[in-house]
């Protein structure tokens, strides 16, 4: 599937202004695939420039500063913060619906002309 998405990413991007890739995956391979390391915000092939690829972790998608909104501001990390940090990895799904959110965020903001999803095993996708 990586290889496939990076491939076809490479044509469109010989065509359209701006391709994003993105990996839902949690066994990230663009990395590998560009010999580069990516992250949670799109970043630029080296050798591109309208070529981006990001890599969602569902685990860092639910950060900090997010569970403050739901805490209030100045909960201290030993307190309830840190438990509800440890209730939402223990809901089922959360990682997939975590991913689902950063993908809608990119797909929301309209900044790119084509994205590319190299999408997790079938399991974890349908889910």
């Amino acid at each position: 599937k990586t290889t496939t998405s990076c491939c076809l990413a490479l044509q469109l991007a010989k065509t359209r202004a701006k391709v994003l890739v993105v990996s839902t995956d949690p066994a990230h391979n663009l990395s590998d695939a560009f010999a580069q390391k990516f992250g949670k915000d799109p970043t630029a092939v080296t050798g591109y420039d309208n070529l981006f690829c990001m890599e969602i972790d569902p685990d860092a998608a639910l950060e900090m500063d997010e569970l403050a909104d739901v805490t209030g501001p100045g909960a201290e990390m030993g307190g309830i913060q840190s438990l509800m940090q440890d209730l939402t990895k223990a809901i089922p799904g959360i990682d997939e619906a975590m991913s689902f959110a950063e993908l809608m965020k990119q797909v929301q903001a309209m900044d790119y002309d084509v994205i590319v999803f190299d999408t997790a095993p079938t399991g974890h996708t349908l889910r």
